[in-house]
C-alpha cells in the first residue's frame, strides 16, 4: 500500500487528464457536479439531457473504475452508463 496525497484511488488518475481538468475550470460544470454529489438521482435527471455534463460524469466513472467501487464522495454509485441510479427496481 502507502500513497501520501490522501486522494482517493482513481483520483490522480482524473486530475492527469487534461480534459478533465479543463472541464472542471467550467463554473457550469462544477455547478452540476457539486449539485449531483449533493442531491442523488433528482440532480441526475436535472443533467440527464446536458451531453457536455453526461459526457463528463462517464469518464470520471469509467477512471474512478465503473463506479462500482463508490464512485465519487457522497455520489450514487453502481450507475454506470446504463441506467439512473435510484431509477427501477
Amino acid at each position: 500500500g502507502g500513497g501520501g496525497g490522501g486522494a482517493p484511488p482513481g483520483m490522480e488518475a482524473l486530475f492527469s487528464d487534461p480534459e478533465l481538468m479543463a472541464a472542471m475550470q467550467k463554473p457550469n460544470v462544477m455547478q452540476a457536479l457539486m449539485e449531483m454529489q449533493t442531491g442523488g438521482p433528482a440532480a441526475m435527471a436535472k443533467y440527464a439531457n446536458d451531453p457536455e455534463i453526461l459526457g463528463l460524469v462517464a469518464k470520471i466513472q469509467a477512471k474512478m473504475g465503473g463506479g462500482g467501487g463508490g464512485g465519487m464522495p457522497g455520489m450514487p454509485g453502481g450507475g454506470g452508463m446504463g441506467g439512473m441510479p435510484g431509477m427501477g427496481g
